[in-house]
């Protein structure tokens, strides 16, 4: 598309995908079609780079699995200023999905446990896979990432003003981005009118949108965020080359 590869960073790990469809009329089409194939993310970085990340990256990658940072209203975390919290809510499951592909293959998966729970919530997609096999796989991964509900930290606010914090707090800001893997707590706070109790939080997250504001006297970011999902450690993915989970018929599971 005449985008200098010094404004490009893609992940090589990436699955086979078909060519353009006739439905995808633009460059733009094309790569959002890829994006909903892959499972992956493509956004724009801080930087202005047209940045594409494989739905391995985000199980693999240091920084998607590895928490880069901790912010907490305990003694010694790093403060923030405010979060959103969402209750476990079955809203967010996802238990039964149905990809199809271009040339009518395709492929279902469900969780018969959350189904059982919680009743068929589906989602399904048309995406540019070549095989049927594929497209259960993607099926699989997409049904099997949030198939119970949990609570969920939507957003972070922090500010990198905050007295006597700015040597941690602006490389935060600035550095973290889309993707990356941060850990949030909140103690238990009890309030008598009215009477009511928050529960301690200990969440892992994964930062989803980025937003700056500022002028003279003030900065302020808001960190948009989802649950993070399991690393193929945590959820015993089966890992080519990896001493354990390599293992064949050792209790680990093929994933997409």
């Amino acid at each position: 598309a005449g985008l200098p590869t010094s404004l490009q960073s893609v992940t090589t790990d990436v699955s086979t995908y078909l060519g353009p469809q006739p439905s995808n009329t633009t460059y733009g089409a094309h790569i959002k079609a890829v994006e909903a194939a892959e499972n992956g993310r493509l956004y724009v970085s801080g930087a202005g780079v047209v940045t594409f990340r494989s739905h391995r990256w985000a199980v693999e990658a240091s920084a998607a699995t590895t928490s880069q940072h901790t912010f907490g209203d305990g003694a010694g975390e790093t403060p923030y200023l405010d979060l959103t919290v969402d209750p476990a809510n079955v809203d967010d499951i996802i238990n039964s999905a149905a990809v199809s592909t271009p040339y009518g293959g395709g492929g279902t998966y469900r969780d018969q446990t959350s189904v059982a729970m919680y009743g068929e919530r589906a989602v399904s997609r048309s995406v540019p896979l070549p095989t049927s096999a594929a497209a259960s796989n993607l099926a699989r991964q997409l049904a099997s990432t949030r198939p119970h509900p949990t609570v969920r930290v939507e957003n972070l606010t922090v500010t990198p003003l905050t007295p006597g914090w700015g040597a941690t707090l602006w490389p935060q800001v600035l550095g973290r981005t889309i993707g990356e893997r941060i850990t949030v707590k909140r103690s238990p706070t009890t309030t008598l009118f009215p009477a009511s109790t928050t529960p301690a939080i200990s969440a892992a997250v994964t930062i989803e949108g980025v937003a700056h504001t500022w002028n003279q006297q003030s900065w302020t970011t808001v960190w948009n965020t989802a649950p993070a999902p399991l690393t193929a450690q945590e959820a015993a993915y089966f890992t080519a080359d990896d001493a354990v989970l390599g293992v064949v018929d050792s209790g680990v599971v093929a994933a997409y």
